[in-house]
């Protein structure tokens, strides 16, 4: 439910934003493109949140939508850069600075039918 909340709220905060007139152009792309930014992030979140508690219970059914829901958020956060100037660094399927191994690993695990602890 909180993952589903993060991203009502960055959905939310898109479309207020796309109706503010900004004073330039670059301020509305950059303002625009962050928070779209941050309702990507939170779709991938959500995604693997989801995902997750699929593979803890082992639902092959579930596990197929996680991936599926996955790679739509990865398809529209990867899509960002075509569409705004100003946006952060993009985050990375093989970021792994604080965690053993990226979620993307574990997804494609999943992907080939392996179970993942």
């Amino acid at each position: 439910v909180q993952k589903d909340e993060a991203v009502g709220i960055w959905e939310e905060m898109v479309a207020l934003a796309e109706k503010i007139q900004w004073p330039d152009a670059d301020l509305a792309d950059f303002a625009i493109g962050s928070v779209n930014y941050g309702l990507g992030m939170s779709r991938i979140y959500q995604s693997l949140f989801y995902l997750d508690a699929a593979r803890r219970n082992d639902d092959q059914g579930e596990i197929a939508e996680g991936i599926a829901m996955y790679d739509a958020a990865w398809e529209f956060y990867n899509s960002l850069p075509g569409k705004f100037n100003h946006l952060s660094t993009l985050y990375s399927k093989d970021y792994s600075l604080h965690i053993a191994s990226p979620a993307d690993a574990v997804v494609s695990e999943l992907r080939r039918g392996r179970t993942v602890l």
